[in-house]
C-alpha cells in the first residue's frame, strides 16, 4: 500500500530536512519536492518501479505527486529535503506536469544542505538554495511532458482521491468523474498500484486519520466522520485490522493525545 504523507502536502513555505544511515522507506507519494543526496556509499531510489541507482556525489530530485521508495543495499548516509512548490514557485509552472527524463544529477555542495539542514532563518537564503538545486537537476535532464497513461492517470487520482475520500465514492463514480471506461480504469489502476480501489481508499483513510489523531484535538468519533467511515465500529475494525491497535491506543502510544 501507497504511504500517503499529508504533513508533506503542501503547508505554505514547507521545508524539512533529515540525514540517515541505510536509508529505507516504503513506496510513498507527496504535493512536496523532494531532494535526496547520497554522501556515502549506495541508495536505491525507485520511482515508479523504475529502481535508479545512487551513488556518492549524486543527487535525485522528485517531482510532486511521484511514487517513490528507498532501499539501502549495504550502506548509505544520505541527505533527504521535502519543501513545498510555493518555495520555488516559477520553477513549479514551468516544469508542472512534466517530468525529468533522468532525475540524477551530480551534487556536491553539502555547505548548502548544512543550511538547509540547521533551519537557516533567512527565508530568502532558504528559497535561493532550493532554486539552486533544482537548477542543478533543470540543467543536467530535459524535460518531458507527462504523457504516459501511469503518470497521468496517478495526478489524477490523488487529486480526486485528496479532494472526495470523505465522500461516498468508488470504482465507478471515479470512471465518471474523471472520464476513464471502467473496465479500462480498473485494469490501469491494479496496474499502477497493486490493489483494488475499495483497498486502496480505505488506506488512504485510515492514514488520513492517523494524522488527525496525531495532530489535532479531535475526538475519535469526529474524525471517523471526517474521514469517510460510516460508523464508529467499521473504522475500529478498519484500523485495528491495519495497524493492530485501536485509535484510542495509537493516539495515547504516539504520545500526542492532547
Amino acid at each position: 500500500m501507497i504511504l500517503f504523507e499529508d504533513v508533506h502536502s503542501g503547508k505554505n513555505n514547507y521545508v524539512y530536512c533529515q540525514t540517515d544511515e541505510n536509508l529505507r522507506f516504503a513506496e510513498h507519494t507527496h504535493y512536496g519536492y523532494e531532494v535526496i543526496v547520497v554522501r556515502e556509499g549506495e541508495l536505491i531510489c525507485t520511482l515508479y518501479k523504475a529502481p535508479l541507482r545512487l551513488t556518492a556525489g549524486k543527487a535525485m530530485l522528485i517531482l510532486p505527486n511521484q511514487i517513490h521508495s528507498y532501499e539501502t543495499p549495504s550502506h548509505s548516509k544520505s541527505f533527504l529535503c521535502v519543501f513545498s512548490p510555493d518555495n520555488v514557485e516559477e520553477f513549479f509552472r514551468e516544469t508542472e506536469n512534466t517530468f525529468f527524463e533522468n532525475p540524477i544529477f551530480d551534487f556536491d555542495d553539502m555547505e548548502k544542505l548544512d543550511l538547509l539542514r540547521r533551519g537557516a532563518s533567512n527565508k530568502f537564503l532558504v528559497k535561493s538554495i532550493l532554486y539552486y538545486i533544482c537548477g542543478k537537476a533543470f540543467s543536467s535532464s530535459p524535460v518531458k511532458g507527462s504523457n504516459s497513461s501511469a503518470p497521468d492517470f496517478t495526478y489524477k487520482l490523488l487529486y480526486y482521491v485528496q479532494e472526495n475520500y470523505a465522500e461516498d465514492i468508488s470504482l465507478k463514480t471515479l470512471s465518471e468523474q474523471l472520464g476513464y471506461n471502467y473496465t479500462y480504469l480498473s485494469q490501469l489502476f491494479r496496474k499502477t498500484f497493486h490493489c483494488g480501489f475499495p483497498e486502496f481508499l480505505s488506506g488512504y483513510r485510515l492514514d488520513r486519520a492517523c494524522t488527525l489523531l496525531r495532530t489535532t484535538k479531535k475526538t475519535v468519533a469526529q474524525i471517523c466522520n471526517e474521514c469517510g467511515f460510516r460508523t464508529i465500529r467499521n473504522f475500529n475494525v478498519a484500523f485495528l485490522k491495519k495497524f493492530g491497535v485501536s485509535p484510542t491506543s495509537y493516539r495515547r502510544d504516539s504520545g500526542k493525545n492532547i
